[in-house]
């Protein structure tokens, strides 16, 4: 399993998102992954993908390669759309009651919890390219 690569290409659509989500989720299922490590995976994909799609607005397809390692995977995604490092993103307060609580807002937070390792570049050729290091096992 180590180092084997895949790469997802998807139209930056909702039904482009989808697509690529389903084909994660029967890469990692392919796999002798935990249940938790699969999920988790799928979650920081899933939030980074629908997020390139609605708030990025990219004008071209998305690319995502996937790289499993024994301890990790790495998912490095690039896309044309506007400039954004999730690194810099502010954590949302914390609501004060249950009335407070809001839906939304809080999936940067939980890429930023699951993974071990976040780098972000805004390359010469305004492209965005962020990789993500999701450890396959809980410590």
């Amino acid at each position: 399993m180590s180092g084997e690569q895949h790469r997802l290409r998807f139209p930056p659509t909702r039904e482009g998102f989808r697509g690529a989500s389903r084909t994660l989720i029967a890469l990692l299922h392919e796999r002798a992954l935990a249940v938790d490590a699969r999920y988790d995976i799928q979650l920081v994909f899933d939030e980074i993908a629908i997020n390139i799609v609605h708030h990025g607005r990219p004008r071209s397809d998305v690319d995502v390669c996937i790289t499993f390692h024994e301890t990790h995977v790495i998912l490095t995604f690039e896309d044309d759309g506007h400039p954004f490092d999730p690194r810099q993103h502010p954590e949302p307060p914390g609501p004060t009651s249950v009335d407070d609580a809001s839906f939304g807002g809080r999936g940067i937070m939980l890429v930023r919890r699951l993974s071990t390792h976040i780098e972000y570049e805004f390359t010469p050729q305004s492209r965005n390219l962020l990789t993500l290091a999701v450890p396959v096992a809980k410590t």
